[in-house]
């Protein structure tokens, strides 16, 4: 690919990752993001406000596939179970390790990695607009033409907004989730929690998920449901904060928790999602949270990102580097498979009452009889997940098929307790 040039809107993990393949495949390679670089901030600051991703097999393949770095080398190895600390219940766990990397220590492994093949960086250039006819991109202050435009810039692309505007018949569906989310941290040596596995906390109205880092400490997401203003207005409050913690979690956990930098003066963000109607348009295509973004429960929104410049890959292997014919074959194999799997993660978590009691149900049932019989039963779907690369779409198959049979187990067992339950009372009035 001498002389094509490819340019990267969007420095995260995808966009990074993106631009190594490319680079590899001998494009001349260019990534521009709005934001201040990283290496250029206060370390401790954008430590502590860094969230944790969760690479499972699917990032694991992707690492393999582009020969970089194991992401073990430089995150937290989390071998243990997930558990739900309300029920002491271990709900989820992992044949394959899951690591745990803050995103920007994620996003400064690939960022060296690209560098030594030649990928050149430009931050704080905001993009004003796209002409995907002649092929260029317009900064406040340059032009820059391209051959191949990737937009990997997030939730709210500008790619993707550009794309709106000009593509006929191009949709996009961006959902907000009812629910709100904060983060805080728990610092190294002053927990009593094990250090690779990761904790489920639910309460009124308010969770928290533990996942553990490298350091030794766990970095804490908060999500609860932003109609609740009680919660709204204590975690708003330096003196309110830690009684509604320790009301919901118990005060050992309440305790140790740290809010990050800032947490009190900076606003709540929303879960966002989004599904496209298309991922490509002519010399351009979007990859990550902007063709696809998805709520963080099943972490799998870095796994599907990297996954999708993988795909894209061979892709073009198969079509020879020719974009008219490998853009549009991207759309049409990953489209189905990362839309089911946006649509799979709009699913809330049941955090009580029947659904809880399905969903638990399901999950161990499917277990046990993956257990005895791994060739006919499927493992649940938090282990589907983590441990293979199984498309979405095939998931969310299985997990329907599950909830049906433990549902049928259930029905069935309450009709032979009716059944014989009436069956007596009848013995006994005859008698």
């Amino acid at each position: 690919m001498q002389n094509k040039k490819a340019v990267v809107l969007g420095s995260g993990p995808s966009g990074v990752f993106c631009a190594i393949i490319l680079a590899k495949r001998g494009y001349h390679v260019s990534v521009y993001d709005k934001r201040e670089d990283f290496s250029k901030q206060d370390h401790e600051i954008v430590h502590n406000r860094a969230y944790v991703i969760a690479l499972s097999r699917r990032a694991m393949r992707a690492f393999e596939y582009a020969n970089l770095p194991h992401p073990s080398t430089f995150g937290s190895v989390q071998h243990g179970n997930y558990t739900v600390m309300r029920t002491r219940t271990v709900y989820k766990r992992f044949e394959d390790p899951i690591i745990c990397v803050k995103r920007h220590t994620l996003i400064n492994v690939l960022l060296q990695e690209a560098k030594k093949l030649g990928v050149q960086f430009y931050f704080e250039k905001r993009c004003t607009g796209i002409d995907f006819v002649s092929k260029q991109i317009f900064f406040d202050s340059e032009t820059v033409p391209y051959d191949f435009l990737i937009g990997s810039d997030g939730i709210h692309s500008q790619t993707r907004q550009h794309m709106q505007e000009v593509v006929p018949n191009f949709s996009c569906t961006v959902e907000h989730n009812p629910n709100r989310s904060k983060q805080m941290f728990i610092r190294p040596g002053t927990h009593k929690y094990a250090l690779n596995e990761g904790y489920f906390f639910t309460g009124k109205d308010i969770m928290c998920v533990l996942s553990p880092t490298r350091e030794n400490g766990f970095d804490v997401c908060l999500n609860w449901n932003r109609a609740k203003t009680h919660v709204n207005d204590a975690l708003s409050n330096p003196n309110e904060y830690k009684s509604l913690l320790a009301e919901n979690f118990g005060s050992e956990l309440a305790d140790v928790l740290v809010p990050v930098e800032g947490f009190f003066d900076t606003p709540d963000f929303f879960i966002t999602s989004v599904t496209c109607s298309q991922y490509h348009y002519l010399n351009t295509i979007l990859i990550g949270d902007a063709a696809h973004a998805m709520y963080p429960l099943y972490s799998q929104g870095c796994n599907a990102a990297l996954e999708d410049c993988v795909i894209l890959d061979q892709i073009l292997n198969t079509c020879k580097d020719d974009l008219s014919r490998a853009l549009p074959e991207f759309t049409r194999v990953r489209r189905p498979d990362t839309n089911a799997m946006v649509e799979f993660c709009r699913i809330p978590f049941p955090e009580r009452g029947l659904k809880l009691f399905i969903y638990m149900g399901s999950t161990i049932l499917a277990r046990k009889l993956h257990e005895i019989l791994p060739s006919v039963f499927h493992a649940s779907a938090f282990e589907i997940l983590q441990g293979t690369d199984v498309p979405y779409r095939k998931l969310a198959r299985i997990t329907q098929v599950q909830n049906g049979m433990f549902i049928a187990l259930v029905s069935s067992i309450l009709f032979m307790f009716v059944y014989t339950l009436v069956f007596v009372v009848r013995k006994a009035i005859s008698l």
